[in-house]
């Protein structure tokens, strides 16, 4: 995820500016997803202060605007954060400047991005993928995460999204009552997409719609993608019982120099015995 040659690394900074960052980093998984954001513009965003990068980075997610080459980062975006620096040296209780991910009201996503805020390290490269999206991506994956539970309560047993992402990919699925067939059947379909795209990293979150909950269950899926005949029949196998269909749907282009996302929806999930 953080990919620089062996002589330049992600970041350089002293002790100072590690300690103002993951004061302001809520979580482990902010902070990996800063820095790969700052290492993804390392040679093309420069500043005299990493307080600017990282105002910035709360501001727009560190993104280069896709008419530029290059970027230079001024002091007006260092405000706040020099602000909260400044109260915490003087030992006044304040709260950490939010970022533009914790301000999103998107419905079912921005709960998603909360819940998985503190998502057990396995989960670490698709929670940074969905981070890295747009807010135009996000508000499109809500639509359609939206219109799958209507799907379901409308009387389908399960439907499912898959898609491709950064660093593989995510399948989505949601069901009326997470029962023991689900588990098995979301496996299924995710180790599907994992074979037929050719990933070595796939994701899937399980959402029941008789619950409150965002994410009810997941499952990684990880291992290094081999050409494998059983494995090909058996994706065939699972799309022919689920009768999957792929549609070029929706997924707006996640971040600069990402292209758009593809996704693949699930059509008549049905568990019968």
């Amino acid at each position: 995820m953080l990919e620089r040659s062996e002589r330049i690394a992600p970041v350089i900074w002293d002790i100072g500016t590690l300690d103002c960052v993951t004061k302001i980093m809520p979580t482990p998984i902010d902070l990996l997803f800063y820095l790969k954001c700052r290492s993804d513009v390392f040679g093309y965003v420069i500043s005299d202060s990493e307080y600017n990068f990282l105002g910035y980075h709360l501001e727009s997610k560190l993104v280069l605007p896709a008419d530029a080459d290059w970027m230079v980062i001024d002091r007006d975006f260092a405000t706040t954060v020099d602000d909260f620096m400044i109260a915490c040296d003087m030992k006044l209780k304040c709260e950490p400047p939010v970022g533009i991910l914790e301000r999103l009201e998107i419905p079912v996503v921005s709960d998603l991005l909360r819940s998985l805020r503190n998502a057990p390290p396995q989960l670490a490269s698709v929670v940074i993928d969905l981070y890295d999206f747009s807010s135009a991506a996000l508000e499109d994956l809500s639509r359609q995460v939206l219109l799958l539970r209507r799907e379901v309560a409308e009387g389908k047993e399960l439907k499912a999204l898959s898609i491709l992402t950064e660093s593989g990919g995510l399948t989505y699925l949601v069901c009326r009552s997470l029962n023991a067939k689900i588990p098995p059947a979301a496996e299924a379909i995710g180790a599907k997409h994992k074979y037929d795209s050719k990933r070595d990293r796939w994701y899937v979150l399980v959402d029941s719609i008789e619950t409150e909950l965002p994410i009810d269950t997941f499952l990684p899926i990880l291992g290094k993608w081999e050409e494998d005949e059983d494995l090909a029949k058996n994706s065939r196998r699972v799309a022919a019982f689920f009768g999957s269909s792929r549609q070029e749907v929706t997924i707006s282009e996640a971040a600069a120099g990402t292209s758009a996302s593809e996704v693949a929806g699930q059509r008549d999930g049905k568990l019968e015995d």
